[in-house]
């Protein structure tokens, strides 16, 4: 059984021989054309999609959410993100392809847990990045979440149980708005028998 395999084999790198040998002269051939080589170049690059407007990112706003703090960015578009601890423990969000508009700046509330937000634009690659470091008094924890073009960062102090955690960061409740009064409506009336 083994020579019918090898036998098989060598006819099928026999069948592949011609093809293998119009591959090569056709790619020998194709590369002696052009001098700048500009003809290729053009449908590669338009074959390539045109990336995505870049999110701008309209508002930075903190609220007190007891135990903690949240932070909200409001942005254009759905943010993406990269979070880390950088070397002084402080926490680092990267917003990949999104820019900030004039208004959003650093942050410096007085006193909680919250001591800094700083705020900076990275432009050395193709696509531009928003970059913030969350400066905090103490270890925190931490909680990120999207609600459409909003991302909300939740800071608690470690060791802050799950419960005071999902509290804080719940949206908070809007006052329902009262339904208007029933119509008045006649008591019944009493109704005689047949005779």
């Amino acid at each position: 059984m083994g020579q019918v395999r090898s036998r098989r084999g060598w006819v099928g790198r026999a069948a592949l021989a011609p093809l293998a040998v119009a591959l090569l002269l056709g790619c020998a051939s194709g590369s002696k054309t052009g001098s700048t080589g500009s003809s290729t170049a053009a449908p590669a690059a338009a074959a390539r999609p045109a990336p995505a407007a870049p999110a701008q990112i309209t508002s930075l706003q903190v609220r007190e959410a007891a135990p903690g703090v949240r932070l909200e960015l409001q942005a254009t578009a759905p943010l993406v993100w990269t979070q880390y601890r950088d070397s002084e423990g402080r926490l680092v969000l990267e917003l990949p392809n999104s820019t900030t508009v004039a208004g959003v700046s650093d942050l410096g509330p007085e006193g909680g847990l919250l001591r800094s937000v700083s705020v900076r634009q990275v432009d050395s690659g193709e696509r531009p990045l928003t970059r913030l470091v969350i400066a905090t008094e103490g270890d925190t924890e931490h909680e990120l979440s999207i609600n459409g073009n909003a991302l909300l960062l939740t800071l608690v102090p470690a060791g802050t149980d799950a419960t005071a955690m999902a509290e804080a960061s719940e949206p908070v409740p809007v006052a329902p708005i009262a339904a208007a009064p029933p119509a008045a409506v006649a008591p019944p009336s009493p109704v005689a028998p047949p005779p």
